[in-house]
């Protein structure tokens, strides 16, 4: 019992010192931006870096695709060549 008042009250001081001291809470890239030319940059980087993983994921995704689909068609190609032959 003892263990978590002691455990609650270091997490409340180490919240009410954060809250105090502004710069602290300016740390954080998006909290002293602003409205100038660096929001923009800095939001234009956030879209192309949530954007990346889909990019990568569709490149792969639609190589795979059109191999698949290259294989059958020389397969089908293939076939018809054999039964042209016979």
């Amino acid at each position: 019992m003892k263990q978590s008042k002691i455990s609650t009250l270091a997490a409340a001081t180490t919240g009410a010192a954060i809250c105090a001291a502004p710069g602290i809470a300016a740390a954080c890239a998006t909290c002293g931006i602003g409205d100038g030319p660096e929001a923009g940059a800095y939001n234009a980087s956030a879209i192309f870096l949530l954007a990346g993983p889909y990019v990568t994921f569709g490149t792969i995704a639609g190589i795979i695709y059109f191999a698949y689909r290259r294989a059958a068609r020389r397969e089908k190609i293939a076939r018809a060549a054999l039964t042209v032959k016979q």
